[in-house]
């Protein structure tokens, strides 16, 4: 009788999990309903103290370390502290938006324009980023260090239609439900999308003129999971396991693979394999800070909202910019020489322009990996294939740098030896799961190192954080940029914790790319009277939530779809089953309401025909 158990107190809060195999996680909580500690099947137990405000004032993690943090009247966080030793400052604008941040790493200095939304970064090596807004407060243009600019279009319901830059661009094409139809290219290359009666991927078809250069072609079960798929007419059948002689812990934890032995730390991070070709150690919010690999160990910076900054690998060193959404913009060596420049539409990498100033477009399949990369003249300059865990194999015919191979056009990075760094934990594509346990628990089920649910062929989680499917994917090439940004974040007591860090406030939100500058978002929320199909309005600050998860399917969270509107109330309604079903990142600013009876009269001002909208 495989069965999970769950049980609440009085107050409706979960206080016990037990798994199918009778593994048992409790949960407790300080009055008021705040969550204290969570304590797993071993007895590791991680807690939070909040202040009297209610606010998250510190995070004792298993093994002992302290990550503590202080706020302003405004509830802003303006430090944070590793054991007493402060980490890094926070300063805000009189809006409320993150203005200067200082760290280990540096100062980054952020500016807003009157309406609050980004106009420039600059990062502590003094490189820039600027962005300039339409009248709907999409943005318009990203200028790059060196000259380059990036210039975007949108079409009437705020969806990216074109991207700019130089004498190169991208075109896209969307159907009246959202999904991407088309995408050309400057260079003559073209994709065609086709969807089954599901709205799932049917066929994609990457071609030059007449020409095809690659087309994959997928058929479903009921379900939606992928169970056959040709590339360019070569069948590979998915209706079979693979099967793998790994034996794992009560805690989901491989402990053995291939007679080696797996080690963990007491928050679940993998530590050590016993033949001695792995090593880690990982800071106090379980990121991962150095690597080391048969022999070749390599060194991971991040700033004060958890932003991977920095990569050293012996005598080489490579530093990362992100810009305001999370996103890798450039790369720079130590002489600030600017690298590789990556051009996005939305949240979906379209092209790479290197050092030489060559472009090369990026060609996808339906999970987001890389498959081709065409240069200006429409040819093939790399192609990819993967095992079915994302193994790589390249066959390159022109030297391209590109470290965004597996779902690598929705940010995930090639880490090389299988490894791949889903923005919030690394996956292993050698054993099809995360080294560290899923910062978020029970966010994406009861294992809390399986990847994509164990079907990494109609799922993917590039944050690490939930699995989600194709097209979730696509749909959020929606409204991404137009003021408050997609992630997957948990709400604890109206801060926000990502990545493990925490910011407090209804300005910059990073971390793992995050900015609220009063748009619209989409999220999930609890509220009882939800459940019977009422839509409640949340009353509460333009930056909390209440205690909830933008993340469905949590067992200690009612979850119902919410558009928000952050306008200082940050007024809630329900709008029903998104297409996006589980997924809690930003679609565009309009949606499709399925019944406007539900919507509370107060709410009703903001909305018209049929559609959410943002005032």
């Amino acid at each position: 009788d495989r069965k999970t158990v769950f049980a609440y107190d009085p107050a409706g809060n979960l206080v016990l999990l037990g798994d199918p195999a009778g593994r048992e996680t409790r949960f407790d909580y300080v009055p008021g309903g705040a969550l204290a500690s969570i304590t797993d099947c071993r007895g590791n137990t991680m807690s939070m103290q909040w202040d009297v405000a209610g606010r998250p004032a510190r995070v004792i993690n298993a093994r002992g370390g302290e990550t503590s943090f202080v706020h302003d009247a405004e509830g802003h966080v303006v430090a944070k502290s590793y054991d007493g030793m402060e980490l890094a400052t926070y300063e805000y604008d009189a809006a409320g938006n993150l203005q200067r941040m200082t760290d280990p790493t540096g100062v980054i200095v952020h500016t807003c324009d009157a309406r609050g939304l980004p106009s420039s970064t600059v990062h502590p090596d003094g490189t820039e980023i600027q962005y300039t807004h339409d009248p709907n407060g999409n943005v318009s243009s990203i200028t790059y260090p060196g000259g380059l600019t990036v210039t975007y279009e949108y079409d009437e319901r705020n969806r990216v239609r074109h991207v700019r830059f130089g004498a190169a661009a991208v075109g896209l094409l969307y159907d009246r439900a959202g999904h991407l139809t088309a995408e050309t290219r400057s260079n003559g290359c073209a994709t065609a999308y086709r969807y089954d009666e599901g709205m799932f991927f049917r066929e994609i078809a990457h071609a030059r003129g007449q020409d095809s250069l690659a087309k994959i072609e997928q058929r479903r079960n009921a379900f939606g999971d992928i169970v056959e798929e040709a590339v360019s007419g070569m069948y590979r059948s998915y209706l079979l396991d693979e099967q793998t002689s790994v034996s794992h812990n009560e805690l989901d934890q491989i402990i053995e693979r291939d007679g080696r032995r797996y080690q963990y730390d007491e928050d679940g991070n993998l530590l050590a394999i016993s033949d001695g070709s792995m090593s880690a150690e990982y800071d106090q919010e379980n990121r991962l800070l150095s690597i080391e690999i048969h022999g070749t160990k390599t060194l991971y910076d991040y700033n004060g909202v958890g932003d991977r900054v920095a990569i050293t690998q012996g005598d080489e060193r490579l530093h990362l910019h992100h810009d305001v959404f999370g996103r890798l913009l450039f790369e720079t060596d130590p002489s600030r020489r600017i690298r590789n420049r990556y051009v996005y539409a939305a949240n979906r990498l379209v092209a790479v322009v290197n050092d030489r100033d060559e472009i090369f477009f990026y060609h996808a399949d339906s999970r987001g990996s890389a498959i081709l990369l065409t240069d200006e003249a429409g040819e093939v300059a790399v192609s990819y294939a993967y095992s079915p865990l994302g193994s790589v194999t390249v066959d390159a015919r022109r030297e391209v740098r590109n470290p965004f191979t597996y779902v690598g056009t929705y940010g995930v990075t090639d880490e090389g030896g299988g490894l791949y760094f889903m923005k919030n934990r690394f996956y292993d594509s050698a054993t099809g799961g995360f080294m560290q346990r899923d910062p978020l628990w029970f966010a994406a089920g009861t294992n809390l190192y399986a990847y994509a649910k164990g079907n990494p062929l109609s799922y993917v989680d590039p944050s690490g954080l939930a699995a989600i499917n194709d097209m979730s994917m696509m749909l959020g090439l929606s409204n991404f940029m137009g003021g408050l940004v997609g992630g997957m974040v948990a709400i604890v007591g109206g801060g926000l914790i990502l990545g493990g860090s925490v910011i407090a406030g209804p300005g910059l939100l990073l971390g793992g790319g995050l900015y609220a500058a009063s748009r619209l978002a989409v999220g999930f929320r609890q509220v009882d009277a939800a459940m019977r199909g009422e839509a409640v309005c949340n009353e509460n600050s333009g930056y909390s939530i209440a205690r909830s998860s933008f993340l469905g399917g949590i067992p200690f969270v009612k979850s119902v779809t919410y558009a928000v509107e952050l306008n200082g109330k940050g007024v809630a309604w329900e709008v029903g089953k998104l297409l996006m079903g589980d997924y809690g990142a930003v679609l565009d600013a309009a949606e499709d309401v399925t019944d406007l009876n539900l919507i509370p009269e107060e709410c009703v001002p903001a909305i018209s025909g049929g559609t959410v909208t943002i005032p």
